[in-house]
């Protein structure tokens, strides 16, 4: 008996300190003022000084966009502003180059009726290149869909429930929408090869499914590439209550593409769905983390250079992050905390200090943005 004490006092103070190490992973970098209710956030080198910069879209006043470059240890300078079309609410971002000019360029959707492409000067400033009519652009990814070298725009489009993707012509505009329709409430989507086929395919977070009960579970609705930039009809695989957030990532090295969902629904527990993906599209069901509550937004990457991909979860309603690591099976240790200064609504990942490992830029819902520099040596 008294063995058996002692090994579940050892299994205790090894979780505690797994819990410690998570929570303390980052430190608070500088806080910078962004606007009044910033939303969204993309992160990519703007003026091509090799540092990366930061976008932010604020949908309260003026439909700005604000632009922080930086300089490359951790810190930015005083933002550039430019302002969204009034038809839009700048809140989700993407960069890419648009027209193969070498230059940083921008895609920019939100709670409006449109999306719009804005290319980059190279010096950090952008000038609006052309808009598209689509209802309530809640989160837009950028990738060359059809494989010709262009990159292409997907849409997660709220006001119609459909995915809705945007082929490019290569000089920053686009052709006319195709829909995809999907069940009740699209939120967010993201790109990748879920299926190995070397054509990135889409995965989107519906909010409600179909059910008897419905919003009592939400779903991923997986729209595989035919390999022209058309897509199949959606498979689609439940998740938690009230989905908002997605991300894609390898998180067991099978070399397949996972899925992490986050689930902030008011009516259950606050938790992320990890679907462990085939190979062929399929995912095996859902295994869920509790986190803290109203998780809303995820990112993936390797944060304790232990070659396992660990989870931040920014979590809108507890002002803080969860971060989970993970090990090498795929599953993670239970989450700790970390505070924020503020009601998280979005996350991205950069190497803002330029030290090798992946830092955190979080959006205060306030009108802020949070940088928490990562503490690891890799």
């Amino acid at each position: 008996m008294k063995q058996t004490v002692l090994w579940l006092e050892a299994v205790l103070v090894l979780a505690l300190l797994t819990v410690s190490a998570s929570a303390s992973q980052f430190r608070n970098g500088n806080f910078y003022s962004a606007g009044f209710q910033p939303d969204g956030i993309a992160v990519a080198d703007f003026n091509n000084d090799g540092h990366l910069d930061m976008a932010i879209g604020d949908y309260a006043q003026g439909n700005n966009v604000e632009i922080f470059l930086g300089n490359g240890d951790g810190s930015f300078r005083d933002p550039l502003s430019f302002a969204a079309p009034r038809d839009m609410a700048p809140g989700s971002l993407a960069a890419a180059d648009l027209n193969a000019d070498g230059i940083t360029d921008l895609v920019i959707g939100g709670d409006g009726i449109v999306i719009a492409s804005f290319l980059g000067v190279g010096d950090g400033t952008f000038t609006l290149a052309a808009k598209y009519e689509v209802s309530v652009p809640l989160s837009v990814a950028v990738a060359d869909l059809n494989g010709d070298n262009i990159p292409d725009i997907a849409v997660a489009s709220d006001g119609s429930s459909d995915a809705e993707v945007l082929i490019g012509n290569g000089d920053g505009t686009f052709q006319h929408a195709a829909h995809y329709p999907l069940d009740y409430g699209t939120e967010d989507l993201v790109i990748s090869d879920l299926n190995g086929d070397g054509h990135p395919d889409l995965a989107v977070v519906v909010f409600c499914s179909p059910h008897p009960k419905r919003c009592q579970v939400g779903e991923v609705s997986v729209l595989l590439n035919r390999g022209d930039g058309t897509f199949q009809s959606p498979l689609n695989f439940n998740v938690g209550s009230g989905p908002i957030g997605i991300a894609a990532a390898d998180v067991n090295h099978d070399g397949t593409q996972d899925l992490v969902v986050t689930n902030g629904s008011y009516a259950a527990p606050s938790t992320i769905s990890v679907l462990r993906g085939k190979g062929d599209g399929t995912f095996a069901a859902a295994v869920d983390y509790q986190v803290e509550d109203g998780p809303i937004a995820v990112a993936v990457s390797d944060f304790d250079g232990d070659h396992n991909l660990d989870l931040a979860v920014c979590n809108a309603d507890s002002n803080d992050l969860s971060l989970l690591r993970g090990h090498r099976v795929g599953k993670f240790h239970e989450a700790g905390s970390y505070p924020v200064s503020g009601q998280p609504v979005a996350i991205a990942l950069g190497d803002f200090n330029e030290d090798g490992a992946p830092d955190l830029a979080v959006v205060i819902l306030g009108g802020a943005v949070q940088l928490l520099i990562n503490t690891s040596t890799l």
